[in-house]
C-alpha cells in the first residue's frame, strides 16, 4: 500500500510538471495553457476520487496529493519562466553574431561520423551542454579542432550566433561556435579532478593495448576515443545504454563498495559515508546524464534509510526518488532518457519481487531466470517511450543485453577501481594495468558477442506510424503481465523454455510485420526523398517491373532507408548512386542490402574519406558488388529512365572535397525532369551553371541539405517547380538555413521538408505535377 501511495505521489508531481516543461519554448499562449492544463486534470480527478475514499488516511492522501499539486506548479513554473522568456530566443533565425563566455557543463559528443580523416575530420561536428556568463544554458555546436579540450568546468570567449530555439529542455538555445575560441580559466576543484581522472583511466585503457576506447566509455561515460564500428554496433544492438553509464552502472558500484566495507568490517554508518563519498565522485566524473541522476536519487534515498536503520522498500524508494528530483528539476519529467530509465527500473523491481519476493536467489538456475525475466522486462518498459522518440527498435538488443548482462558487473567494478587507484598509484603503476587489462579483456568479450548478435540479421521493429507505436505499446503490455502477474508462466519459462521462446518470436515477427504506411503508395509517383534524418535518400522510379527503383544515396542508418524502402514497395534495386562518400550518404548501406536484389552500383569518383570508401566496399564485396566511378557525360538507362550525369567533370577546390565531387544527375521520367545534386557547394555550383547553360527541370534536390552555403543563381538557374529539401530534425548544423528556403521559394518553387513533412512524393497524375507528403497533397 506504501508503494501504491508513493507512486500516486510521483505520478502526480510528474503529470502537472511535464505539460509546462514541455511546452516551454512555443507560443506563450500554449505555454500558459500548458500551465492551467496539467493541474486542472489532477485537481478535477482528485475531487472525483475523493467522494470514493473510505478512510482517514485516504482523505490525507488527497490532501497530500493536492498540496503537492500547487508546490509542482509554483516550482515548474520558476523554472520554466525565465527559460522561455530568455532574450536569446529573440536572436533565433537571425544572422546575429555576439561575443560571450561559456562555460562548459559536460562532454562533447559527436554529432557525425569519427572516421572522418584529414579536413573531414576538422569539419567534424560536435555538441556540448554550456552556460553563458548571464546564466543562460544552451547548447553549443561546432566543428572539431577544439573538441577534445572542452573540459567540464572550463571557460572559454568564443564568437557565437544562436541557430535555432530549443523547446522542452532546460537549454534555451542551440549556439553555433564561429571564428575561433580562447580559453578564459581552465577547470578548477571536482572538475579538474574529474578530468584528471578521466585522463589517467584512458591512458592506463591504452597502456593495455585495447584502442576501441569501450573500456573508458563504460566506466565513466567518455566516448571521447571510441571507435566509430565499435559506436555502430553498441548501436545497432541495443547497447548504447552502457557506453553512457546508466543507472546500473552506478548501483552496481553502490552495492559494490558498501559490501565492500562491511567486509572490512566497517560500521553501518562509516559504510554508507564511505559509499556516499565514492557514489558522489562517480557522479561527478560521468556528469548528471538522466539515468545517473534518477539512480543518484535512488541510492541516496537507500543510504539515508540504511544509515537510520530504517527497513525501505525499492519501489517506494523509486518513487521518493522520482518526486524528489522532479519537483528540484521539471525538465526531468520530459527527458525520455529520464522516463526510459524509470520505466526500467520499475520493470526491474516489480519482476523481482513476482519471482523471488525480493529475496536474492538461491540457486544458480534462479538466477538465470531471474536475469533473462530482468532484462526481458526492461526492455519492454522503456520499449514504448523508445517507439515514441526513435523510428525502430532493435529485437537484437534484447539477446544482446541478456547475453552481455553478466559482463557489465566486471567492466564497471573493474574500471571503477581502476579509476581510483590510478589517482593514488598512478597511471603507470602495475595494479592498474591489471586492473584496466581485466576490463578492457571483458570488453572485448562483449564486443564479441555484440558484433555474433548483429551477424544473425535479426530485424528491428519500424516505429514510424501511430499503428506501429501503438502495436509495440499493445505487445509491450501484455508482455509486463505476463511476467509480473502470472507466477506459473514464469515456473513454466524454467522447466519448457522452448515453448515460450516460440512464442515470443512468433510475436515478434508478428510485430516487425506490421505496415509501415496506412495510406500506400500514391499512384504516378516519380521519385521520393526519405525522411532518414540528417542526410539524402531517394527513391526514382524506373518503370522495369513491380517493386523496382533506382536509389541514390542511402542516409546515414541502416534501419532508416530499409523502412523507406519498405513502406514504397522495393524489393529490387536496379541502381544504386552514391553521390559522394560522406556517412550522411552511404551510412545506410547495409539497410538497403537487407533482403534486396541489388544491380550495379556507381559512385563519386573521389574516394574521400577513404574510412567511409573502405566500409562501403566492404558491403558490397560481401554481395559479390562492385562499384564504378561516374564522371560527367556519362549516360545511363534504367527502364524508361535516363539519367546523365552533369558533375563532376573535374575537383575544384575550396570547401569540403567530397562534397564538391558529389554526383549531379539529371533524371528523367515520365516527362518529368529532376535535378538531383548531393552535397556540391557554391564552387561546385558555379562550374555546374557555368558549363550548362539553362538547365529548366520540372524538380530540384536542393544540395546539402539546404545549407545557407549556396550559389544565390541556383533557383533561376533550374527554374524549378518543387523544390526536396532532404534534412533531419532538429539537428545542430541550422539546416535547412531560412534564406536558403526563402531563396527557393521567391523563385516560385514549392519547398518539402523532411524534416517537417516526412517521406515527400513527386507524383504526376492527370498531367499534373504535385508533391505528397504524410500530411496533405500539394501543388506548385
Amino acid at each position: 500500500m506504501n508503494d501504491l501511495r508513493m507512486t500516486t505521489v510521483a505520478m502526480t508531481v510528474w503529470v502537472v510538471s511535464a505539460p509546462v516543461a514541455f511546452m516551454v519554448g512555443h507560443s506563450s499562449r500554449s505555454w500558459w495553457l500548458a500551465c492551467l492544463f496539467g493541474p486542472l486534470v489532477v485537481l478535477l480527478g482528485g475531487l472525483g476520487c475523493r467522494r470514493f475514499m473510505r478512510s482517514d488516511n485516504d482523505r490525507n492522501l488527497g490532501l497530500v496529493l493536492g498540496l503537492l499539486v500547487l508546490v509542482a506548479l509554483v516550482g515548474v513554473t520558476i523554472h520554466a519562466e525565465p527559460v522561455h522568456h530568455d532574450p536569446l530566443r529573440e536572436l533565433a533565425g537571425t544572422s546575429t553574431s555576439f561575443r560571450t563566455i561559456l562555460r562548459i557543463e559536460g562532454l562533447p559528443s559527436s554529432m557525425g561520423s569519427s572516421a572522418m580523416t584529414g579536413q573531414d575530420r576538422a569539419q567534424q561536428r560536435w555538441q556540448v551542454a554550456a552556460v553563458t556568463e548571464r546564466g543562460s544554458q544552451v547548447l553549443l555546436n561546432g566543428q572539431q579542432p577544439i573538441a577534445d579540450q572542452l573540459v567540464p568546468g572550463s571557460q572559454w570567449l568564443m564568437d557565437t550566433r544562436v541557430s535555432r530555439q530549443l523547446t522542452g529542455r532546460r537549454q534555451v538555445v542551440a549556439l553555433q561556435a564561429i571564428g575561433t575560441a580562447r580559453l578564459v580559466q581552465s577547470a578548477t576543484g571536482w572538475m579538474s579532478k574529474a578530468e584528471a581522472v578521466r585522463a589517467d583511466t584512458q591512458a592506463a585503457s591504452r597502456a593495455t593495448g585495447h584502442d576501441v576506447g569501450l573500456f573508458p566509455a563504460m566506466v565513466l561515460g567518455d566516448e571521447t576515443t571510441l571507435d566509430p564500428e565499435a559506436r555502430t554496433v553498441m548501436q545497432q544492438t541495443g547497447l548504447t545504454h552502457l557506453t553512457a553509464v546508466s543507472g546500473a552502472n552506478l548501483g552496481i558500484i553502490a552495492v559494490a563498495v558498501l559490501g565492500g566495507s562491511r567486509l572490512l568490517r566497517l560500521r553501518r554508518r562509516p559504510a554508507v559515508l564511505v559509499t556516499a563519498v565514492v557514489v558522489m565522485g562517480f557522479v561527478t566524473v560521468v556528469g548528471p546524464q538522466p539515468s545517473v541522476i534518477r539512480a543518484t536519487g535512488m541510492t541516496g534515498l537507500l543510504l539515508f534509510a540504511l544509515a537510520l536503520h530504517r527497513a525501505y522498500s525499492a519501489g517506494a524508494l523509486l518513487a521518493s526518488a522520482v518526486t524528489v528530483l522532479v519537483l528540484f528539476d521539471p525538465f526531468l519529467s520530459v527527458s525520455p532518457g529520464f522516463g526510459m530509465s524509470v520505466a526500467a527500473t520499475a520493470a526491474l523491481v516489480a519482476v523481482s519481487r513476482s519471482m523471488s519476493d525480493g529475496q536474492p536467489p538461491q540457486t544458480v538456475r534462479a538466477a538465470g531466470q531471474l536475469l533473462v525475466a530482468s532484462c526481458i522486462a526492461a526492455w519492454a518498459a522503456s520499449s514504448p517511450i523508445a517507439a515514441l522518440i526513435g523510428s525502430s527498435i532493435p529485437l537484437a538488443g534484447v539477446l544482446a543485453n541478456v547475453l552481455v548482462a553478466p559482463l557489465v558487473p566486471v567492466v564497471t567494478v573493474s574500471g571503477t577501481a581502476c579509476a581510483v587507484a590510478s589517482q593514488l598509484l598512478g597511471a603507470s603503476a602495475l595494479p592498474v594495468r591489471m586492473l584496466a587489462a581485466i576490463g578492457g579483456r571483458t570488453c572485448d568479450v562483449l564486443l564479441a558477442i555484440a558484433n555474433w548478435v548483429l551477424s544473425l540479421g535479426l530485424p528491428s521493429v519500424p516505429t514510424t506510424t501511430t499503428w506501429q507505436v501503438l502495436g509495440v505499446c499493445a505487445f509491450s503490455t501484455a508482455l509486463l503481465v505476463a511476467l509480473f502477474a502470472h507466477r506459473r508462466l514464469l515456473a513454466r519459462l524454467g522447466t519448457q523454455p522452448w515453448r515460450w521462446l516460440l512464442a515470443l518470436g512468433v510475436a515478434l515477427a508478428l510485430l516487425t510485420r506490421i505496415p509501415a504506411t496506412a495510406h500506400g503508395v500514391p499512384s504516378g509517383w516519380v521519385v521520393v526523398a526519405c525522411d532518414v534524418g540528417q542526410g539524402d535518400a531517394l527513391i526514382v522510379r524506373s518503370n522495369t517491373g513491380p517493386g523496382h527503383a533506382v536509389v541514390v544515396d542511402v542516409g546515414p542508418t541502416p534501419d532508416a532507408i530499409d523502412r523507406c524502402l519498405k513502406r514504397w514497395g522495393v524489393t529490387v534495386v536496379d541502381l544504386l548512386v552514391l553521390s559522394h562518400f560522406h556517412v550522411d550518404h552511404v551510412g545506410g548501406l547495409a539497410g538497403l542490402l537487407r533482403h534486396r536484389t541489388v544491380g550495379p552500383v556507381v559512385t563519386s569518383p573521389l574516394a574521400e574519406p577513404i574510412e567511409q570508401v573502405q566500409g562501403v566496399n566492404r558491403l558490397l564485396t560481401a554481395r559479390g558488388i562492385s562499384a564504378t566511378a561516374l564522371t560527367a557525360g556519362a549516360v545511363q538507362h534504367v527502364g524508361n529512365l535516363r539519367l546523365e550525369v552533369l558533375w563532376p567533370s573535374r575537383f575544384v577546390t575550396g570547401g569540403s572535397a567530397p562534397n564538391n565531387a558529389s554526383v549531379v544527375l539529371l533524371a528523367t521520367v515520365a516527362g518529368v525532369r529532376m535535378l538531383l545534386t548531393g552535397d556540391i557547394e557554391p564552387p561546385a555550383q558555379a562550374e555546374l551553371i557555368a558549363n550548362h547553360a539553362g538547365v529548366a527541370v520540372d524538380v530540384v534536390k536542393v544540395p546539402h541539405h539546404g545549407s545557407r552555403n549556396a550559389d544565390l543563381r541556383l533557383p533561376q538557374w533550374t527554374h524549378a517547380r518543387i523544390a526536396l529539401i532532404s534534412v533531419g530534425a532538429h539537428n545542430t548544423y541550422g539546416h535547412p538555413a531560412a534564406s536558403t528556403v526563402a531563396m527557393w521559394e521567391q523563385a516560385g518553387a514549392l519547398v518539402g521538408r523532411t524534416d517537417q513533412q516526412s517521406d515527400l512524393a513527386v507524383v504526376m497524375q492527370d498531367g499534373q505535377l504535385g508533391m505528397v507528403t504524410r500530411e496533405k497533397v500539394a501543388s506548385p
